[in-house]
């Protein structure tokens, strides 16, 4: 009974890692212009289903958004989307979760 168990937990995690990598490959149609960055993350997860989980204080309030794709992967979309900021993102369970990427420190001169 305890390495049932233990099998189901592990189809479980990999259903859910299966399921967000298959839905990140899908690929759509996406145009949006003058938009905020929050404002396109709504619009891609309305269009796609995905949930997105991320702060608005990782955007500047003022920077838009112009994209047009076509037959592209959710994937690709997402990259641009961000593309401006120090955000990336991560499949977790059947949603997408958004993070700040941390600052590199550039490496010390010696004269």
């Amino acid at each position: 009974m305890r390495t049932f168990l233990v099998y189901l937990f592990f189809q479980c995690c990999f259903l859910s890692v299966s399921w967000s990598q298959t839905n990140l490959d899908t690929r759509i149609d996406f145009f949006i212009e003058g938009a905020t960055i929050p404002q396109a993350l709504e619009q891609l997860s309305e269009q796609t289903g995905i949930n997105l989980a991320y702060s608005s204080s990782f955007f500047k309030a003022d920077q838009p958004v112009n994209l047009q794709f076509k037959r592209t992967k959710i994937r690709k979309v997402l990259k641009a989307i961000l593309k401006p900021n120090r955000v990336t993102f991560k499949a977790v369970d059947n949603q997408i979760v958004l993070f700040l990427q941390p600052k590199v420190a550039p490496p010390e001169r010696i004269l």
